[in-house]
């Protein structure tokens, strides 16, 4: 099974929903689960390690406005990854506005899940 999580941002950043979806995506992966993660690059990310970054994708940011990344790249960037990974399942994670794209691509028949949640506690059941 493959999984393509979209996310606002990725750990290093500090955030729950971002921290929610590390540890979803490392606990799929663990499992032998395909996880991929789709997410906005900041400055923060820019440090990963390469091999922590094999199933993850970064869209470049060109501004933030009200804590809303902008990224002109993100449709096209996230057109390539549903194509190139084909997932069975789409998990989105909100508060995200550029996962909305997804709606302008055929992507209908994919399986969906959107998660919106501002305060998350890791899942036991994950471990």
């Amino acid at each position: 099974m493959k999984v393509l999580h979209i996310s606002k941002y990725y750990p290093p950043f500090a955030g729950g929903i971002e921290h929610f979806v590390a540890d979803l995506h490392e606990s799929l992966c663990r499992q032998g689960i395909q996880s991929f993660v789709l997410a906005h690059e900041h400055q923060s990310t820019r440090q990963l390690i390469p091999q922590k970054s094999k199933h993850i994708h970064f869209v470049p940011v060109i501004e933030t406005i009200l804590y809303t990344p902008v990224s002109p790249l993100f449709p096209k960037i996230l057109l390539q990854c549903v194509e190139q990974i084909q997932p069975d399942i789409i998990h989105i994670h909100m508060p995200n506005l550029s996962a909305f794209w997804i709606k302008c691509f055929s992507a209908c028949e994919y399986a969906w899940r959107i998660k919106s949640k501002s305060f998350m506690q890791k899942d036991p059941h994950l471990q």
